[in-house]
């Protein structure tokens, strides 16, 4: 959940911190707030980066091997250190360069967006498998077969787990609350 200030003088959330970084206001501890949409920059975001990272790295570093194993399969190791010694190695980081730089001015190109943090939290908590905890998985009742012997829930031995409720019942006061 993403948690911003809010300056009493420009009227708008703005990043956490001891001043607004817009108008130099001084923000209290107490401006602190959960946000319903966060202003995002994909150009400052780490996961945006670290998304096409974790593709683009590995792939170069391939394409390299290929490039080495093609060369010394054509023309053996001497072909290689020859391919190496012509500056194999600076094209390829030029060219590893040339990439996040183009990568940079596409995320640049794409502004900012909103992201949807309350909505999303709750989307996280509906993908939730179960939501009560597993030491109340059912109670031993006169006529029923004892809990300790049943890993799962039964239908015929209905009951409301607290911990379910009670998720049960934040969702609905969330969800009444974003309409």
């Amino acid at each position: 959940m993403a948690i911003t200030s809010y300056c009493k003088k420009c009227r708008q959330d703005v990043p956490r911190g001891d001043s607004c970084p817009y108008c130099g206001a001084k923000l209290t501890k107490s401006s602190a707030r959960v946000v319903w949409c966060l202003e995002h920059s994909p150009v400052k975001d780490w996961m945006c980066w670290n998304a096409v990272l974790r593709i683009m790295a590995p792939a170069m570093v391939v394409l390299l091997g290929m490039i080495l194993l093609l060369e010394g399969l054509a023309g053996g190791w001497t072909a290689v250190e020859a391919l190496v010694n012509r500056g194999l190695l600076w094209t390829w980081g030029t060219l590893c360069l040339a990439m996040l730089a183009g990568l940079w001015l596409i995320l640049l190109g794409q502004g900012r967006d909103l992201l949807d943090c309350v909505v999303d939290g709750l989307w996280c908590i509906c993908e939730e498998t179960f939501w009560g905890i597993s030491a109340h998985n059912g109670s031993s009742h006169a006529g029923q077969t004892p809990a300790e012997q049943r890993p799962l829930p039964e239908k015929k031995n209905p009951y409301i787990d607290l911990f379910a409720a009670q998720t049960a019942c934040t969702l609905a006061h969330d969800g009444k609350r974003t309409g």
